[in-house]
């Protein structure tokens, strides 16, 4: 499966809504969930605020600083993953998500 990588222009920010949802296409309530960067090639991956803005229906926001950005390397060369870990301790991990600067 390719996958598109996110584009962003050199000292910009990253804006992402994320929406979680099940096999049939609903949304997951996330509400006890926790949300964390991993699997990350640039340190400033680590920087990223991850936020609930309607648990219930599944949506956060990830949000990496203009500062942040700065540090990424040019090219489609930033890559990490997202973690979600239930109340449970099961953990789903995304695919490579990759970030091209230009």
């Amino acid at each position: 499966m390719d996958i598109t990588p996110i584009v962003v222009t050199y000292g910009s920010c990253i804006s992402l809504l994320l929406t979680y949802r099940n096999i049939s296409g609903e949304p997951e309530d996330i509400t006890d969930d926790t949300i964390e960067v991993i699997g990350a090639n640039k340190p400033a991956f680590g920087n990223a605020v991850i936020s609930k803005i309607d648990p219930t229906q599944g949506q956060a926001t990830f949000f990496l600083s203009s500062e942040d950005v700065s540090k990424l390397g040019m090219g489609n060369v930033n890559k990490f993953r997202l973690s979600r870990i239930s109340s449970d301790g099961c953990r789903s991990n995304t695919t490579i998500i990759e970030v091209q600067v230009i």
